[in-house]
């Protein structure tokens, strides 16, 4: 709803497009850096895990308002700002959201005359370019398109990290109190899953800050995301207006580690594992929320009232890997922690314990806030 943060019964933090273009902010991580009392957990090198107060989440990502809970790494090309809602109240915001949430606002077409290019490079083979460019066409129609393409390298040793991403959108007014808001992402992550080294006695293990514990090539992570977007808002009068909002996204993401495991007490050996995963899903979302402003006496209500509808497909496939060259049902192997970057044959099959699941999720919500102030 449209309401200014003082009337808010929460804690929110809001990290503005000046602040992520100050701190060079690439990626959910940073934007939460100096967010208090919001991490972000390692993800097993493999997508965004915040911690709100304690608890760990991947699901509690919003776009624009709707769900965006599959794990993988975001990225803030396209982001105006960022919302972090904390507490336990944030549950509040939809399902889940037990310790926050965190909404992040695409930018838009806003008929205002957009050129901008960045381009980036830094150590580790760093190297980024993000694009801004948008026009109005008439006072009807406006058009926006952002980019992004990087290719970076890492301290650690065989890692690197590859992201492309496109996402144009349209805005139109219909008659004098309508407009419709059109979007499409395409994005795509593409990285060495870096699960970073193990500890020992409670601490990280001393060793070298480059060194790659088990196999970095063959721990490929791949996401690749599609999502489509439209908006509708009316206003009916200078107090109450209408809006819906529909978003289509489909997700697929393959992932697989070749990762460390226990130390042994002696410090001279490792423990190797390996698995991959594999997540396909569908998600179609519409809200349809009403705001309205009124007053009584010196206070200034707004009420909003709302309903979701949602449908989300999902197909989850997973596999260990078997050290062949070792036992046929061998899952683990150890070796030297002075050499724990391996290259033995892995064979990847399921074993009885492993995913192989569909699953149709469906919702339906309704809502009722208000808020006030004088």
């Amino acid at each position: 709803m449209p309401a200014p943060l003082r009337d808010v019964p929460q804690s929110v933090t809001v990290v503005t497009r000046q602040q992520m273009d100050d701190q060079s902010i690439t990626s959910m991580a940073d934007v939460v850096r100096y967010v208090p009392r919001v991490v972000f957990a390692q993800g097993e090198g493999n997508r965004d895990t915040p911690i709100f107060h304690g608890n760990a989440s991947t699901a509690d990502f919003f776009v624009d308002g709707m769900r965006d809970d599959v794990q993988y790494y975001r990225d803030v090309y396209n982001i105006e700002r960022a919302e972090v809602l904390k507490g336990p109240n944030a549950m509040s915001f939809c399902r889940g959201g037990v310790g926050g949430v965190i909404n992040r606002v695409t930018r838009q077409t806003n008929w205002r005359r957009i050129g901008e290019v960045k381009l980036e490079v830094g150590s580790d083979d760093h190297h980024r370019g993000t694009f801004d460019l948008g026009q109005g066409i008439n006072d009807k129609a406006a058009l926006r398109l952002t980019g992004l393409y990087q290719n970076s390298g890492s301290y650690r040793d065989g890692v690197d990290y590859e992201r492309r991403g496109v996402n144009p959108t349209a805005s139109f007014l219909v008659g004098e109190a309508t407009q419709i808001q059109i979007g499409y992402e395409h994005f795509e992550d593409e990285r060495v899953a870096d699960r970073g080294i193990p500890s020992y006695q409670g601490r990280a293990l001393l060793t070298g800050r480059s060194t790659f514990f088990g196999d970095p090539d063959r721990s490929p992570t791949d996401s690749r995301v599609d999502a489509v977007n439209l908006a509708i808002e009316h206003s009916v009068s200078d107090d109450l207006s209408i809006r819906n909002r529909t978003r289509y996204a489909d997700y697929s993401k393959f992932y697989q580690n070749v990762f460390p495991g226990a130390v042994n007490t002696a410090r001279t050996t490792v423990v190797i594992s390996a698995y991959n995963n594999d997540t396909a899903r569908e998600t179609l979302i519409n809200q349809t929320d009403l705001n309205y402003r009124f007053a009584t006496g010196a206070l200034t209500h707004t009420l909003l009232a709302g309903m979701e509808l949602s449908r989300q497909e999902t197909d989850n496939f997973r596999e260990t890997g078997y050290f062949t060259a070792v036992g046929a049902n061998t899952t683990s192997i150890n070796v030297p922690v002075g050499s724990p970057r391996i290259s033995v044959p892995i064979t990847f099959r399921q074993a009885a314990s492993d995913a192989d699941n569909h699953g149709v999720a469906k919702s339906i919500a309704g809502y009722l806030c208000r808020t006030r102030s004088t």
